[in-house]
């Protein structure tokens, strides 16, 4: 399922994977002829001393190669136009997807493993489609015409080939078999970094003020103890694939040149087409080296793309009605909250239960308690941020969740504790009318340049963002006016 949706990003882009199929096509039919001149050369130009022989199909050789590399440099540029195009296409969605994520959603993906995702587990699909269009074509057009060339020299040394064969696959599979589930385990440690990471840069001031700094950097020591050792066990193993694979190589060519001096001795074949064999034994292992890597790079692509596809695959939960209510205009504003319970996703117990009160336009209602004790969990309720799990909310009698979830957040001016972005950002406009001053402001309403009154203007933005809408409900966070027709 994960791969049928990525392949969807890959349609623009047939084209691309074509041109670069064939070009492989070219190139891998390039490398294997080299060996059969080089035969030729020894067998035809060098036992005969026939100089123009050698010098003539030295030209064809030196033009065979260029014309390789210049397939291999259009390969590499279709590579990389396709693996960026889509990932920018993935980047794009997801994003799309977490904007219309609710409360529920972000609770559920957390905030940092939302930007891994976005970050690292994107550029991990990037990664993999650029090796894949290079070494995953190209591989098995080496591997099998390799192994066809190298019985057209000769069938006797066939044994060579399965033996080198066999060997390789023994090792790509214990890779496989090592590496895998610590490829799942990295996303997951990553993910537990960025959010303590974060965790300390927003809360530095209470970490200062609490002074418990030691113990932030204890935590964070944990998860990057982990995290690294983690990576260490799975480099040090992909490091030993690279050693085993040369000695195999070695190997095989020391057995190719004492089977084949064995034959050249019996005149069973020539010098030329032994150097030819071995050639080929080369290239049909380097092919199964390309191989192995990629199978070294899937399984943590896989994690990634398995990772990216849920964010994608999930739709938020508070979503209109198929046949909302038509509410009149204006809205009155009479918020009720009638036997009101709600609990978080996975938690045991409640938050909230049996909450009831009714508040009235042209009145204060206040909600006085200690933290945690569900204040700003009240209030999110109302804008739908999330949706009750017991009871109802009704404004002007009407159930919240049979309002168009539109109309519903436009006759509301919420002033949030936590600010946030708003893009496009009013803050150029709003800044000088709520200061008296023409500073110099950032997208989110922030001052370049620190000042004491710098929180308290803040927050004046935030309450001005909401004077537009003329709301006639305004729940207001902790230490907030809201100058609404109703205020709670």
């Amino acid at each position: 399922m994960s791969l049928t949706v990525l392949f969807r990003y890959f349609k623009p882009y047939v084209c691309y994977i074509l041109f670069a199929i064939v070009l492989l096509f070219g190139q891998a039919s390039c490398d294997l002829a080299l060996p059969d001149f080089m035969s030729d050369i020894v067998n035809d130009g060098i036992t005969s001393g026939n100089t123009s022989y050698i010098v003539g199909t030295g030209m064809k050789m030196l033009g065979i190669a260029l014309l390789s590399a210049a397939c291999t440099v259009t390969v590499g540029f279709l590579g990389a136009r396709v693996a960026a195009g889509v990932s920018h296409g993935l980047r794009r969605d997801v994003f799309i997807s977490v904007e219309g994520f609710s409360n529920a959603e972000m609770d559920q993906f957390s905030t940092s493993s939302l930007i891994t995702r976005t970050t690292n587990d994107i550029t991990q699909i990037q990664m993999l489609i650029v090796m894949m269009i290079r070494m995953v074509f190209y591989a098995p057009i080496m591997a099998v015409g390799g192994i066809l060339h190298a019985l057209s020299k000769d069938t006797s040394m066939t044994w060579i080939i399965a033996l080198a064969v066999a060997l390789l696959f023994t090792v790509v599979f214990s890779m496989f078999g090592l590496v895998m589930p610590r490829f799942q385990l990295v996303q997951k440690l990553i993910d537990r970094l960025n959010l303590v990471v974060r965790e300390n840069l927003e809360g530095m001031l209470v970490v200062r003020a609490f002074d418990t700094q030691k113990f932030e950097e204890e935590r964070f020591d944990k998860v990057n103890r982990d995290l690294t050792s983690t990576n260490l066990f799975v480099n040090r193993t992909m490091s030993a694939m690279m050693p085993a694979m040369m000695l195999i190589m070695n190997l095989i060519t020391i057995l190719v040149v004492w089977v084949g001096s064995n034959q050249v001795s019996g005149f069973h074949m020539e010098v030329g087409d032994m150097m030819a064999y071995m050639q080929y034994v080369m290239q049909i292992i380097m092919a199964f080296l390309m191989m192995s890597m990629m199978f070294i790079m899937i399984p943590r692509a896989i994690v990634s793309i398995n990772r990216v596809v849920e964010v994608l695959e999930t739709k938020s939960a508070i979503v209109d009605r198929r046949d909302p209510v038509q509410i009149p205009q204006p809205c009155k504003g009479v918020v009720e909250y009638r036997h009101v319970s709600f609990h978080y996703p996975n938690a045991d117990e409640d938050v909230l239960t049996d909450i009831n009160f009714t508040a009235l336009p042209g009145q204060i209602t206040a909600f006085i308690g200690a933290t945690g004790s569900g204040k700003s969990t009240l209030v999110n309720l109302l804008p739908r941020f999330y949706d009750v799990t017991g009871g109802e909310i009704l404004i002007d009698g009407v159930n919240i969740k049979d309002w168009p979830l539109h109309q519903l957040r436009q006759n509301l001016g919420f002033v949030p504790q936590k600010r946030g972005s708003c893009f496009p950002a009013p803050s150029e406009r709003i800044w000088p009318m709520v200061t008296g001053r023409q500073e110099k402001t950032g997208s989110n309403g922030r001052r370049l340049s620190p000042r004491p009154w710098n929180l308290l203007s803040q927050n004046r933005i935030s309450l001005t963002r909401s004077l537009p809408r003329a709301a006639a409900m305004c729940p207001a966070g902790r230490n907030s006016v809201c100058p609404s027709q109703g205020r709670w």
